[in-house]
């Protein structure tokens, strides 16, 4: 059973892996969803945070409350159901800004989000979505695991939103100039979509209750330098631009330590970052090629 606000987008997208058969398609608001009394589900992915900047600017209060009321009702739901595996898709926001000096930041790194900047609505919902299960893990109602998701790279990455790989792409890919709004200095890291789901396979299966882990790949690369990755991948005449001035207070490092995921269930990345470029901007320019 899949759980979503727009179930008719979803069905579209399951449609393209045949799965329609198989799928059973319930539209909700996670804060309002009922388990079915007919349904005695094993495991739940809970994933129903809308990534959206804009939600989180405009109406903070709206994303807090999709983030704790919703998962206040589903580990209740959950519970309720008899549910043994609950792995919660939180995200590396809940560490706050990245210190330029930690290459790569671990689950163990104690910083956190300023809860006086009030767009950090995303980030502390998040934290406190993740005590909310660890508490119920702890009193053993349920085994609770939580992957703390950074960055991707694949097909169905939103094109045009706050996504600067998806920018990129869109750009590229229409032909204009890449263009890059800030200096382009900043760190960021993508893991593969096929990599991100057997990930998450190993831990709502394997994962130990009560702990977090990060979800993302740790090799670096800067935003300008990802820019010309994308534009040498598609092959056009589009130039990356760095439109941004040189500052050095602008700059911001995104790059989880995966250390713990690979070492405790085995599991590491196999599509490096030019073949998860690659792959993506093919998949992309055959799909704008069929619409066309």
């Amino acid at each position: 059973m899949v759980v979503a606000r727009n179930v008719n987008q979803l069905r579209q997208l399951c449609s393209i892996y045949g799965a329609t058969n198989e799928v059973n398609y319930v539209e909700s608001d996670i804060r309002d969803f009922e388990i079915p009394s007919e349904f005695s589900p094993k495991y739940v992915i809970h994933a129903a945070t809308p990534a959206s900047e804009s939600l989180n600017n405009r109406q903070p209060e709206e994303m807090l409350s999709i983030i704790i009321d919703g998962q206040r009702n589903i580990l209740n739901e959950s519970i309720r159901s008899g549910v043994e595996n609950f792995l919660f898709l939180s995200s590396g926001a809940v560490y706050g800004k990245q210190p330029l000096s930690i290459p790569c930041i671990a689950e163990d790194y104690s910083g956190g989000p300023l809860p006086t900047d009030i767009k950090s609505a995303y980030h502390e919902g998040k934290r406190v979505a993740e005590l909310m299960g660890n508490i119920q893990a702890a009193n053993n109602k349920i085994s609770f695991v939580t992957g703390r998701l950074f960055a991707f790279l694949a097909p169905y990455l939103p094109l045009n939103t706050h996504f600067a790989a998806g920018n990129f792409l869109l750009d590229g890919m229409t032909g204009r100039d890449i263009s890059v709004q800030s200096d382009g200095q900043s760190i960021r890291s993508y893991q593969y979509g096929s990599d991100l789901c057997v990930f998450l396979w190993a831990l709502l299966i394997r994962g130990r209750s009560g702990e977090a882990y990060n979800v993302g790949s740790d090799e670096a690369i800067s935003i300008s330098n990802l820019a010309h990755q994308i534009e040498s991948s598609l092959s056009t005449a589009s130039k990356v631009e760095i439109l941004g001035e040189i500052d050095s207070a602008t700059h911001t490092r995104y790059v989880p330590s995966i250390a713990k995921i690979k070492t405790e269930l085995s599991v590491s990345n196999v599509v490096d970052l030019q073949s998860s470029i690659a792959r993506t901007a093919k998949w992309y320019s055959e799909e704008m090629g069929r619409i066309q």
